[in-house]
């Protein structure tokens, strides 16, 4: 028997003898059959520690005519909301909004809280939605900031990040606008 082989039978056994004892703590106890979304995101490692990122990104442009992309420019200072469907008290579903604004570039980057990480199909769960446009903005109209809501597709996964999209969001050029137009209903 070499030196290797000496020291892992010991280390073997004892580590089989923990992993029984905490079998055995675990079968002493009842286990509930079926968990929360909030039990299962814990157990998943999401909530308050943050293990993981999930970002919405995408770019937001003002279309002077609606047939060409020749004349888009961006939109800065426009306000996003990310509403996504998530399990509340007595297992409601309820749309919880998070909220950002374009940049110079007409982008934006939502970063979603942990604890809807763990939410079942994002993509189908998450919308994004122009709540309001700057007064300056050429498409800061009330029909633009009533566009239906935006889609979002994964577009990448690595170093527990994971990213999507809505890709870019057109808007149609009006005139401009003399009030900043919002969106008062936030429904996905």
């Amino acid at each position: 028997m070499n030196t290797f082989q000496s020291l892992a039978t010991p280390f073997m056994a004892m580590w089989l003898l923990a992993i029984a004892m905490v079998i055995a703590v675990a079968a002493s106890r009842e286990m509930p059959m079926e968990f929360s979304s909030g039990e299962l995101a814990r157990i998943a490692g999401y909530g308050e520690e943050r293990l993981s990122s999930v970002l919405v990104v995408g770019t937001l442009l003002c279309q002077a005519c609606p047939i060409s992309d020749l004349h888009s420019s961006p939109i800065s200072g426009a306000k996003v909301g990310v509403g996504c469907k998530a399990e509340g008290k007595e297992k409601k579903k309820k749309i919880e909004w998070i909220h950002g604004t374009t940049d110079e570039y007409g982008e934006f980057m939502v970063d979603i809280p942990s604890h809807l990480h763990a939410i079942p199909r994002l993509e189908d769960a998450c919308k994004v939605r122009v709540l309001s446009m700057p007064k300056n903005s050429l498409c800061g109209n009330p029909t633009n900031s009533m566009k239906p809501p935006q889609s979002i597709k994964l577009s990448s996964v690595g170093n527990s990040i994971r990213v999507y999209t809505t890709g870019t969001v057109k808007l149609i050029s009006h005139g401009i606008s003399t009030k900043e137009s919002s969106s008062k209903n936030h429904d996905i």
